[in-house]
């Protein structure tokens, strides 16, 4: 629970026992609890957001607090029907307390991780025709405006998402527009560095691109321009599924300064381009990195039949998978595999309620020790093979600060 709403939910419950240990005389001091409740409600409304998971103290507060209102501008004491009656509201307000708190817990208004680089994160939607609009984070610097709901425009296809692969009604979903993630909408790019390192993330059919938003703003976090293609789950029209990441770089190369992209122009390093994937998008991912614009790439949560690149790659597995050693290696790449994380502890979908262990196809590992696990080697990974003479010690073995962790190094065969 978000702070005010647990200080609300903290005060509801104290009025409700105050009412059934003062039944018969109350003291003067219980007086306060339905303004002071009240008034928290107001900074939770204007501050948090109100959501529908606290409607049942929302009724309280707004029963008790109208209640005294009323009291206090009689003439004469209003009857309040004996200590009976104040025992059984005092309980009331209790049990829709309680109702509150495990709804309120059951589907949170979560926080992303915060990102670890030092570059203040910037996110744009960038508009390239055709119906086609892409989403970017990238080095920023920093920022006055509030921090963005999460998913920009997409929340929709985002909730109907979830709603669908874990059996969520949308209507329980609502609060999701109420998440916000690291990123400052239209903050300047960061003039830091003449030119940025490019990874594009590969639209998968079956997840929005959203899902992994905190690997995103990670990315940008460390210096990476990172290009969002949406999924079919997140746009009306087909054209970005089958607009290619290889035809996003060609476009990107000859984006007008003048235009609306014009804020990218000349800002790319189109040498150090990287490709990555989740899921099913892994074998495109695979397809795509056998020559071209691209200098790396990495298949995540994915059990695609491992591939021969000829560019450094990383297979990011589910556990579980049982692959036979490669042969024939034309690049350097790296099989990870971490104990207790399945394919949807790759994202930030766990977030969305702690009962989804039961539902979807997560493992035993904790939330936010998969999201550590996750964005320290695919950064890792790319900081390496896009950054020459780059040293990333995670990649050389087992490391002792993740130790759940086995990765299998094949090096290029001459």
């Amino acid at each position: 629970m978000r702070f005010f709403e647990f200080l609300l939910f903290l005060i509801s419950v104290i009025g409700g026992a105050a009412r059934i240990r003062f039944a018969e005389r109350r003291p003067t001091w219980t007086s306060t609890i339905p303004l002071a409740a009240f008034l928290c409600a107001i900074i939770h409304v204007a501050g948090e957001g109100a959501r529908w998971q606290m409607i049942p103290v929302y009724l309280v507060v707004l029963t008790t607090f109208t209640t005294t209102l009323v009291r206090a501008f009689q003439t004469s004491e209003i009857p309040v029907g004996g200590g009976v009656l104040s025992r059984v509201t005092g309980s009331i307000a209790i049990l829709f307390g309680i109702l509150s708190l495990v709804a309120a817990t059951s589907l949170p208004v979560y926080d992303l991780p915060a990102p670890t680089g030092h570059y203040v994160v910037g996110v744009r939607a960038l508009d390239l025709g055709d119906d086609l609009v892409i989403r970017v984070h990238y080095p920023a610097d920093r920022s006055l405006s509030a921090r963005i709901p999460s998913g920009l425009g997409e929340l929709k296809g985002y909730i109907d998402y979830v709603s669908a692969r874990y059996d969520i009604p949308v209507s329980l979903l609502g609060h999701l527009g109420l998440v916000k993630t690291h990123a400052y909408p239209n903050a300047q790019l960061s003039d830091e560095l003449p030119i940025y390192r490019v990874l594009i993330q590969q639209p998968d059919p079956s997840h929005p691109s959203i899902h992994v938003t905190s690997l995103t703003e990670e990315l940008a976090s460390h210096g990476f321009i990172v290009l969002s293609i949406p999924s079919p789950t997140e746009t009306d029209t087909t054209e970005a599924f089958t607009f290619d990441a290889e035809g996003l770089a060609e476009r990107l190369e000859v984006i007008d300064p003048e235009g609306q992209g014009g804020w990218l122009a000349e800002r790319l390093d189109f040498g150090r381009i990287g490709l990555y994937g989740f899921g099913d998008a892994g074998q495109t991912v695979v397809e795509s990195c056998n020559g071209g614009n691209f200098r790396a790439g990495a298949a995540i949560g994915s059990s695609i039949p491992l591939g021969d690149p000829n560019i450094p790659f990383l297979y990011f597995r589910p556990e579980g998978k049982e692959d036979a050693p490669l042969s024939d290696i034309r690049a350097t790449t790296y099989v990870v595999t971490s104990r207790g994380m399945l394919e949807d502890n790759f994202g930030d979908n766990a977030r969305t309620s702690p009962l989804l262990a039961a539902i979807g196809d997560f493992g035993s590992i904790d939330i936010d020790r998969a999201n550590q696990i996750t964005r320290a080697y695919v950064r890792a990974f790319f900081n390496k093979h896009l950054t020459r003479g780059t040293l990333e010690s995670i990649l050389d073995g087992r490391s002792n600060e993740y130790p759940e962790v086995s990765i299998q190094v094949y090096d290029a065969q001459k």
